[in-house]
């Protein structure tokens, strides 16, 4: 069963460097990675938008890391709770 986690107080920047770096280990790259300018107090992530084969490399590279992981709850103040498989389809 999922857990839920308190939210803490993140250094959105920090999760910047540590997105881009995980993500080059996989060799992919998100061009428009970075910190949402646009609402500075939510401290969002921005993804931003890739083709459709850069996000096909980032499923499989999820689903390789998570493959018998355990899902986890994590509370978010704009979605409320979301388990981080919920977003991935099944193999």
């Amino acid at each position: 069963m999922a857990t839920a986690r308190e939210p803490q107080d993140i250094d959105p920047y920090e999760v910047v460097e540590k997105a881009r770096a995980a993500l080059e280990e996989a060799g992919i790259v998100f061009p428009s990675l970075g910190v949402d300018q646009g609402s500075p107090s939510l401290g969002l992530v921005n993804f931003g938008r890739v083709l459709p084969e850069v996000a096909l490399r980032l499923v499989e590279a999820l689903r390789r890391g998570v493959a018998g992981a355990q899902p986890i709850m994590i509370e978010t103040p704009l979605a409320g709770p979301a388990a981080a498989s919920d977003e991935l389809p099944s193999p």
